[in-house]
């Protein structure tokens, strides 16, 4: 691969790379600590509630569909914030205002909503009724209300930035209350009911246990039925694609691996410049030795050393084939040689060997009796 060639790759490669890399902390950053759902373990989650109610007798469920699918199989449907400071991850939705819509007929037909948070858009709030908020100064528990009549009003544990007032709608009844103003009120609409609470910790994993979090939460959300935990708003919608439900960590790899192919697929099909021819193998059989060693004789001028060697051999053959002594001359050999062609072949030989010179055309004829002696002799 020449400099160029390799300069191109090696830019495609860190495009790549920077890719997946922007890819993965973009994913990472839009990934939640915790957040107000139902799947969600973590300090914000609402997994402890639905365990709680579960055991208690209540039917739960998660509800992973858009609002205008609800059907009043669901009693209760528990929808809560899923801004970016709540832990939103990267799929949340924003209420749209026809879920908004499917949601007040879904109330007004006899269904009970529990808003938590006070993030909910004006168009929300309109037609659903909510009163506007106000910040506060922060207080971490809220009584019930009224407290006058109870001594020992039960305490719920929580962060309550924002409040209602005291003065609140009009048919609006007080749940809990703080030296700023009620934090969680009800209402009627329609045939059903609205629940509004300005803070969704009250309901989490880590406040559960505190105070009477558990004995509240239970009191809002039970006696209507099967209670739904709306997760579309979360992210976890029943209609995600696989992309969607595959973590951030695969869908690097799936890129990276998508990459590869496209560049192997270039590689292989468009080439920048023409191939570069190979060099043969520097592998050589037995006929070069040859020719190299007839080059050396011919310029050595060693013809009759040849023949000689041919005959020497030959006869040295002959005389382990039949059993004779080293000194045997070709006389004695030729007496225990029934064949004609092979004793002539060898008397050939040795008189190639008293010639004075010896031409081309004759080595050629001692090579080939010598290659069939050595074959009949073995």
């Amino acid at each position: 691969m020449n400099g160029r060639r390799f300069d191109v790759l090696l830019g495609i490669v860190a495009i790549v790379a920077l890719c997946a890399y922007a890819l993965l902390r973009g994913e990472q950053a839009d990934t939640p600590v915790s957040a107000f759902s139902s799947y969600d373990y973590g300090a914000n989650g609402y997994r402890a509630l639905a365990d709680v109610l579960a055991r208690s007798g209540v039917p739960v469920r998660e509800f992973g569909r858009p609002a205008d699918e609800l059907r009043h199989d669901v009693g209760t449907l528990v929808v809560s914030s899923n801004a970016p400071e709540s832990g939103r991850i990267a799929s949340a939705r924003a209420l749209a205002p026809h879920d908004v819509a499917a949601l007040a007929r879904w109330v007004r037909g006899g269904g009970h909503l529990v808003m938590l948070d006070t993030d909910f858009d004006a168009i929300a709030k309109a037609a659903l009724g909510v009163p506007s908020s106000v910040f506060v100064k922060e207080r971490t528990r809220a009584f019930a209300v009224p407290r006058r009549t109870q001594p020992h009003a039960p305490a719920v544990s929580g962060d309550f930035f924002e409040a209602f007032g005291f003065a609140t709608k009009r048919g609006a009844r007080p749940l809990l209350a703080t030296e700023r103003g009620v934090v969680a009120l009800t209402y009627a609409l329609g045939s059903g009911s609205v629940v509004a609470i300005t803070d969704p910790t009250v309901f989490s994993n880590a406040r559960l246990a505190k105070d009477d979090n558990a004995a509240f939460a239970y009191g809002v959300l039970a006696g209507h039925g099967t209670v739904a935990f709306d997760e579309y708003l979360h992210g976890y919608g029943q209609d995600r694609t696989v992309w969607q439900a595959l973590p951030a960590p695969i869908h690097v790899a799936l890129v990276l691996l998508l990459s590869i192919v496209v560049l192997a697929a270039i590689g292989a099909n468009l080439r920048p410049e023409p191939p570069v021819a190979l060099d043969p193998p520097d592998e050589r059989d037995s006929s070069a030795y040859i020719a190299a060693m007839a080059v050396l004789l011919r310029r050595a001028r060693a013809a009759r050393s040849a023949a000689a060697i041919f005959a020497n051999d030959a006869l040295r053959r002959a005389r382990r084939r039949f059993s004779l002594r080293d000194d045997a001359d070709i006389s004695a050999i030729a007496l225990r040689i029934a064949r004609n062609d092979v004793r002539q072949g060898l008397a050939d030989l040795d008189r190639l060997c008293t010639r004075a010179s010896i031409d081309d055309a004759a080595l050629a004829r001692a090579a080939a009796t010598y290659q069939f002696l050595r074959k009949e002799l073995g």
